[in-house]
């Protein structure tokens, strides 16, 4: 974490948006002594997240993908290709979906 902090350093103040994970605590801290902003999103939104979603799909995949396996190494590497083929505009889907269709019903404090 303090490797990308550093890289980003010359772009003027970068926020990171973090669950409410344990870790993300410690990392507040980083992120903040490098002159960035840490938002934390609210607790039990994971609706609010993208990353979820991604993980989402990314789970349906290898449901799919992923039927037998010979040993924990070919387990792994079907498990990357799964993560490794995922459609970047699945990706551009997931963040339109969350910008223009969530965070516009939780501004108007409509139901999600």
């Amino acid at each position: 974490m303090q490797y990308l902090i550093n890289s980003l350093q010359q772009q003027g103040n970068i926020v990171f948006w973090l669950d409410n994970a344990r870790i993300h605590g410690q990392i507040e801290n980083v992120v903040k002594k490098g002159n960035h902003i840490a938002i934390f999103n609210a607790a039990y939104s994971p609706e609010l997240n993208p990353i979820e979603l991604i993980f989402g799909h990314w789970k349906s995949i290898i449901k799919k993908e992923v039927k037998e396996w010979s040993n924990e190494i070919e387990l792994y590497q079907k498990i990357a290709n799964c993560f490794n083929n995922i459609d970047p505009t699945e990706i551009c889907k997931v963040m339109t979906h969350v910008s223009t269709k969530v965070f516009s019903k939780v501004i108007n404090r409509e139901d999600i």
